[in-house]
């Protein structure tokens, strides 16, 4: 898509002018809420919007590029993708036309699905083309009546100075505006200890090659793209590390399905040696999604206990004096024990009654190292690990708790994000909730059962050795990178890190972010997670603790919103919310402050 030239002239004051940065899924959910919510108001002074997208596929963002490879997969089955329809709509006489749900623009008919068949989970292109072609059809009608306007260019520094917003792009062009929103999505960081030494390394020393970003895999799957002997080393073993050793394996060799329910597979390789070596500091796997919808339904709560669940949690006073996570491990832990005496194949593990698996539950979520009967062996192989998860994923081996309580756990997430996002937790509780959430990912958002299939069927292949898995000892050399654990040793020359940073704010390295924080329009809160934002998504001047005209939305926000990295949740309240907000500011007499 092209990109709109000239610059329009400056704005009169009579118009509203809006700047959306960043327009991936988010960005453009939220432009279509913004004009929604003009196109409902009759007392709103006219409107522009200049929509700030580098990429050539608006719509989509990086992560669900067009261009991407087919063998990188939403985590996220298709019968969950409940991706709304957008309504016709008008504004200043320009009929914007409706476009369909994800569903039926899919041909995805959740009803006709069999409960028992197993779970379809679409490649990220896929998807990407659905954002684009919405984002298009909003578009396209608007940016022909001068509207809205795209500008594919980056931008490097947002300014807010005398009562207005500036932005400035990599060409050296400066706009003013009245409101801006950000949805920048995932941004570089600075470099840590570890990696800033390998890339020394590989700067002076030839035949070495270093993958700082996992995506695009196509970087690394092509003639060119693994040096040496075709040895490779993978940072971190999580879904990102997946998605480039299967890249890899696909590239090199083939998978064959030998049973079309389990998913189980083998693989071929073709051509010369390839290995594969992924490492982590716990060697911990993440947990496989149910198969089928008639298995994952075992783990979701009652619909009242849900509502009695969100009415515990979403209580401002009993948020407001929280000590600990135990304000959230507490109520969960006999929600999750309700679940697993009610399986069909829970682990047996003598005659625990419920109060007694509630309290083992907590102890688990307080401390996910204790060991008990009912809970897997951390200190299993990794082979082993896998062969469980699948086990317990498709039904047919007995369900442990920690496994049971993942799958709750991820049953709940849309509750925790109404119940906490911008609620009355003090800041170290809603920290240390943060923090759990992150740990249960391991269980609760796992990869496909597919996934875990081609990763045992790579181990038995020899493409895929988990001797090293757990924070091994690593040199970094002339040779290349040798990985030590115990009297397993594996040399790579080629490394790729699939570790995807957390969004501590100040560790971005992007000009954009990094001038704002030295310009004081946005702080971390107390947890250092991300920038503080209220109620409707407008960051918090750190100077005086009041809300710009600069409003963020996404994983930067993380601090004062849970679950932020979810495709749904990029269709969710938070963008409507500041579209509302947004949208208020345009009528006539309206004040400047949010």
């Amino acid at each position: 898509m092209c990109a709109d030239s000239p610059p329009p002239p400056q704005p009169e004051r009579t118009v509203i002018q809006y700047a959306i940065i960043g327009i991936g899924p988010r960005g453009g959910y939220a432009f279509q809420r913004l004009m929604g919510e003009l196109a409902r108001r009759a007392d709103a002074r006219p409107a522009r919007i200049t929509l700030f997208e580098a990429s050539d596929f608006p719509g989509s963002g990086p992560v669900y590029s067009l261009e991407g490879e087919a063998s990188n997969w939403v985590n996220l089955t298709e019968r969950a993708l409940l991706l709304e329809a957008r309504e016709e709509m008008t504004y200043s006489g320009v009929v914007v036309p409706g476009f369909p749900d994800y569903h039926t623009w899919a041909g995805f008919e959740p009803e006709a699905w069999p409960a028992a068949r197993p779970d379809q989970f679409p490649s990220r292109r896929k998807v990407g083309q659905y954002m684009h072609e919405r984002f298009q059809t909003l578009a396209e009608p608007l940016r022909a009546a001068g509207i809205a306007r795209l500008v594919q260019s980056c931008v490097e520094r947002v300014f807010y100075r005398d009562g207005a917003c500036k932005v400035r792009t990599n060409d050296g062009e400066t706009q003013v505006f009245d409101e801006v929103l950000l949805t920048v999505g995932h941004q570089p960081t600075e470099p840590d200890e570890q990696l800033a030494e390998w890339k020394e390394t590989v700067a002076r020393v030839s035949g070495l090659t270093l993958y700082s970003d996992p995506y695009p895999v196509s970087q690394y799957t092509g003639e060119t793209g693994l040096a040496g002997d075709r040895r490779v080393a993978v940072r971190g073993y999580g879904l990102a590390m997946i998605d480039a050793v299967r890249a890899l394996a696909e590239q090199h060799g083939t998978f064959t399905l030998v049973d079309g329910y389990t998913r189980r597979q083998t693989y071929a390789l073709k051509g010369p040696t390839l290995v594969v070596a992924p490492f982590s500091l716990d060697g911990m796997t993440m947990g496989a999604k149910p198969l089928n919808a008639k298995i994952d339904r075992q783990y979701r709560p009652e619909d009242e206990e849900l509502e009695q669940l969100e009415s515990l949690l979403s209580d401002q006073t009993a948020q407001s004096t929280a000590k600990g996570v135990r304000f959230l491990t507490r109520t969960m832990a006999p929600v999750i024990a309700r679940r697993f005496k009610e399986l069909e194949r829970p682990v047996r593990c003598g005659d625990l009654t419920l109060e007694s698996v509630s309290e083992l539950v907590e102890r688990w979520l307080l401390d996910s190292t204790i060991q008990h009967g009912c809970i897997m062996d951390r200190n299993m192989p990794p082979e082993d690990a896998l062969d469980i998860f699948i086990g317990m994923a498709t039904g047919v081996r007995d369900v442990t708790l920690d496994y049971c309580a993942g799958q709750v756990w991820r049953q709940c997430h849309t509750l925790f994000r109404r119940a906490f996002s911008h609620g009355a937790l003090p800041a170290d509780v809603f920290s240390a909730i943060i923090e759990l959430d992150e740990r249960m990912k391991r269980f609760s958002f796992g990869p496909p059962v597919e996934s875990h299939q081609q990763l045992l069927a790579l181990c038995e292949a020899g493409v895929l050795t988990l001797d090293t898995l757990e924070d091994p000892a690593i040199e970094c050399s002339i040779d290349g990178w040798t990985l030590r654990k115990g009297e397993a040793q594996f040399t790579a020359t080629t490394m790729i890190d699939s570790v995807l940073d957390d969004p501590k704010v100040k560790r971005v390295s992007s000009p954009l972010i990094k001038g704002m924080l030295e310009d004081g329009l946005m702080a971390a809160v107390d947890n250092h997670l991300g920038v503080e934002t209220d109620e409707n998504g407008y960051i918090i001047r750190k100077e005086d603790g009041q809300p710009l005209p600069i409003a963020l939305l996404g994983r930067l926000a993380k601090g004062t919103v849970i679950g932020v990295d979810a495709i749904t949740e990029c269709f969710g309240d938070r963008p409507a919310a500041w579209a509302r907000a947004a949208a208020r500011r345009a009528r006539l007499g309206a004040q400047k402050s949010p």
